[in-house]
This record gives C-alpha cells, structure tokens and sequence, in this order.
C-alpha cells in the first residue's frame, strides 16, 4: 500500500525542523574558506545550494505540528543539540587545536551522544510510516544479520513480513547494547546482539562463525569509512550471504539534508546512493533494485550470484 501524500508531507515537515541544524556547521565551514578543509567546504556548498534551491525550506509550518514534533521526538532534539556542541568541538581543533581538558569534556559529549543517538533513532522510527513489504526477503528459511543495529528498531519489520521464515537475527554494533525488551520481535522472533567493530580485522573475523545468508545495513554504512571495501570484505567473510539490504536517505528526503558533509565531519563516508551501490554490484556481477520503504529511505536490494 502506498504511503498517503498528507503523511508524507507531515514527514518532512517534521524531518525537515529535526534536520535544518546541520545547515548552521555547513556555513560555518565555507565562512573559513577553502584554505582549511577544501573537500569539506566543496560538500557543504554543494549540500547547501542544493537545499536552497529545490525545497520549501521558508514557507510557514503548523505551530501545533510544530509543538507535536517537540513532544513525541525530545530524544532526537537533544541529539541535534549535542551534535551541534560537537562540531563545535570540531571547529576550534581546526582552528586553533584542543588542549587535553577539551579532549576529555568531547570524550564525555561523544559517549552521552551515542546513548541518546539510540533513542532518537527509536523516535525516527517510529516518527515514519513503513511499507513493510519491501523487507520481505527472497530466501525462506534465513539468518539476517543486522549491522550497526543498535536497539534493533527493524526487527518488527522483518518479522512482520516474513512470517515464521527467519531462523536467526543477529544483531552487530560497535557498542554494548544492554539486554531489553527490544531484542523480542512479532511472531517471538528473539535477536541476538554482537559486539563487534568491524573496523578491527581481529574482530571481523570472529563473525565467520555465523552463517547469515542477508546482511542489512539499516542507516550504518555510511558510517564506515570505506564501506565498498567494507561490503566485499563481509562477503568473502561471509560466504553464505545471498541477499544484501541497505536502507540510506533518499535524495528527496530532508533526513538526508547535509549527510555528505555531516558523515565526513563525523569520519565517515558521506552520502551513499545508487551510483555507489552499483560500483559495489558490478564487482560481484550483483543485480540491484530500489524501494522506497518510507518517504525517507531508498531501499538497495543487492542480489548476489
């Protein structure tokens, strides 16, 4: 079923205040010049011009959609305010370098960050209508392997589309996940959570040992620095993978609004679209096809052969 046309426009109003702050860091970079970080600034003048030109960035809001969006997503408002904080950090080491007192206060602020970035992608979630058909999968009978899974907020959806088909979730994240209710989905699906960088060989290769046969990379391959060597890497690791899903912004999209220059500031990649997921294709002799699972997302199905 198509998401209707009132619930996207509502989506992207929302998305649109909880995004906007990122523009704030993206003018500060090009105030500095091209002399300081010359691929930051050249992304952030592209992400910028882009979004002053094609949006409705200053046409007037509903002040009661506007009150709803700050009492159902106070998570995701704080996040925005520590990120802000950070790239505050992130300026004044450009400019001047931080002392050992400074390092430890960002050390403190990135720690708290990724406990409320938890939650506020929780509230994304559930902020967004989902088509749930696009999680359905090719294979009965599967493991799904979920990296950069966090608290699991995709779980639900598999298991509502795929009934009783998946044998195994496993979910991956860099960080200690507690124990909750989370790691239960539809139809008792229970998760099992690893803690896993993937950025470390040794730790890589503990995952050899499980046998997914679909990885799913829900809003986290961006995140890594070189994600194509990332995905090839996994698959040779991984030798019983059939089916790779990854759910990144869609160019229309206002949670996509200055991810280029915001990952890249954060060490990772940037924007991840179907270009590049094509370039990962090709390597393998892969098929690809998009779905749009929310008026957010693109959805990239990888078949491999």
């Amino acid at each position: 079923m198509a998401i209707e046309k009132d619930r996207v426009e509502l989506e992207q109003l929302f998305c649109k205040w909880l995004s906007m702050y990122r523009m704030i860091p993206m003018l500060r970079m090009l105030s500095l010049g091209t002399k300081y970080v010359d691929p930051l600034s050249r992304a952030a003048w592209l992400e910028l011009r882009d979004v002053i030109d094609n949006s409705n960035l200053f046409e007037g809001d509903d002040p009661e959609v506007l009150k709803k969006m700050v009492k159902e997503n106070k998570n995701w408002i704080k996040y925005a305010m520590q990120d802000f904080e950070y790239y505050t950090y992130v300026f004044r080491g450009l400019l001047e370098g931080v002392n050992t007192e400074e390092y430890d206060k960002f050390k403190e602020l990135q720690e708290e960050r990724e406990e409320v970035y938890l939650l506020r992608m929780q509230e994304q979630f559930d902020l967004l209508e989902w088509e749930p058909k696009c999680f359905e999968l090719q294979q009965k009978y599967t493991c799904i392997m979920d990296i950069g899974c966090g608290t699991l907020p995709y779980i639900n959806l598999f298991a509502e589309s795929n009934s009783k088909n998946i044998l195994t979730y496993y979910g991956v994240d860099k960080r200690e996940i507690p124990p909750g209710p989370y790691m239960l989905g539809k139809s008792g699906m229970a998760a099992e959570i690893i803690c896993c960088d993937l950025t470390q060989e040794s730790e890589r290769a503990l995952l050899g040992e499980y046998k997914p046969t679909v990885l799913f990379f829900g809003e986290s391959l961006h995140c890594f620095v070189k994600p194509l060597e990332l995905l090839l890497q996994l698959v040779e690791l991984l030798p019983t993978v059939q089916e790779i899903l990854v759910l990144e912004f869609s160019d229309e999209s206002w949670l996509g609004v200055g991810m280029d220059f915001h990952m890249r500031m954060h060490g990772g990649f940037g924007k991840i679209d179907l270009e590049y997921i094509k370039l990962f294709a090709g390597k393998l002799n892969a098929e690809v096809e998009v779905q749009r699972p929310s008026s957010q997302h693109n959805l990239y199905r990888i078949m491999l052969k």
